[in-house]
């Protein structure tokens, strides 16, 4: 096997400048193989990790069911174009999510009134202190921009 073969193969001759050029440039691979594996690692754990949002101390429906029931209306009612209103009363279409989708709740409750014919309502559940941040976002933009959309707030001790 000649010395170009060996460099081919990855093996190294340590008696050349070349062999010595070729030892730091596979000590580089090999840091560069470990660092490529190291975040193919840590990407396969984050996608195979629930998210975030999901850490919820109750699910969604939990909240739905709870204060809808209270509120005599019914829970996820289908809607002819395959949608579901989280919660339907005599006079509101209410959508429910958690705080940091209250951007998302805007936009839904809106889609289910003009789909029912009622008015848009929101609950907004705020699972923790900090939360109120994103009630007081949503009461802005509901304010700013005058939307009719009725709002409540909803937290794990009203379950």
């Amino acid at each position: 096997m000649d010395g170009w073969e060996r460099m081919r193969l990855g093996m190294l001759s340590f008696d050349t400048p070349l062999g010595h050029r070729q030892l730091r440039t596979t000590r580089k691979q090999r840091r560069i193989q470990s660092g490529v594996a190291v975040c193919l690692g840590l990407i396969i754990w984050m996608a195979l990790s629930p998210p975030v949002e999901a850490r919820r101390l109750h699910l969604e429906k939990e909240y739905q069911s709870a204060w809808c029931l209270a509120q005599g209306g019914q829970v996820e009612v289908r809607q002819a174009d395959k949608t579901r209103v989280d919660c339907l009363t005599e006079t509101y279409a209410i959508e429910f999510d958690f705080g940091s989708k209250w951007a998302e709740a805007i936009g839904q409750s809106l889609y289910y009134a003009i789909q029912t014919g009622k008015q848009p309502g929101i609950v907004l559940i705020l699972e923790k202190s900090g939360d109120i941040r994103y009630w007081e976002q949503m009461q802005a933009v509901i304010e700013e921009y005058k939307l009719d959309i009725k709002t409540w707030k909803m937290k794990p001790k009203d379950l």
